[in-house]
């Protein structure tokens, strides 16, 4: 975890913020986030404790709380498994900015760890989900959702939509 949220902290970008939520003050990703905040106190990180329930989806709850405190107008969303390049946000707010492009989702890869388990896991996304989503494209004539491993969206998009709450009850992934 701590090597995937750093690499979020390093990015080739001007100036970002990046907000951690966790719903138990004792939940052991707190000390990691505290971690980062200490290595990079020029950058402008919090630990944002989600106390609310707001719906059945425990993530999007906690998205909701996020975005309340959030500075700036442009919403990045992804998980704390997520390990990026430093031109990650470059490339997506390059996307984002293109004419008529609301929401900007990538596919993602997964690296297993050395149980039966996480290989199978990763073994499933490489086969089963990643074509899942390439049909979904090629059907739908272009992707017509998001994929929780990244999310990118305006504030004021979000807002026209109802925002995180709008979809707190919905059990699927954000």
């Amino acid at each position: 975890m701590y090597q995937s949220l750093r690499s979020h902290c390093v990015q080739s970008y001007p100036e970002y913020e990046i907000l951690f939520g966790i719903t138990d003050p004792n939940d052991p990703a707190a000390a990691v986030v505290q971690r980062l905040i200490r290595e990079f106190p020029d950058r402008a990180l919090r630990l944002v404790q989600c106390e609310k329930s707001l719906g059945a989806n425990g993530k999007v709850s906690s998205l909701a709380q996020m975005g309340a405190v959030a500075q700036h107008n442009v919403l990045l969303v992804n998980d704390s498994d997520i390990r990026v390049d430093p031109d990650y946000l470059r490339t997506i707010a390059k996307e984002l900015a293109a004419p008529g492009v609301g929401l900007v989702t990538c596919l993602y890869r997964a690296v297993p760890a050395h149980t039966i388990a996480s290989k199978l896991e990763a073994l499933t996304i490489a086969t089963d989900f990643m074509a899942g989503v390439l049909a979904a494209e090629r059907l739908e004539g272009g992707l017509r959702f998001g994929l929780g491993s990244t999310l990118a969206l305006r504030r004021s998009d979000l807002e026209a939509i109802g925002g995180f709450e709008a979809i707190a009850d919905y059990l699927a992934d954000s």
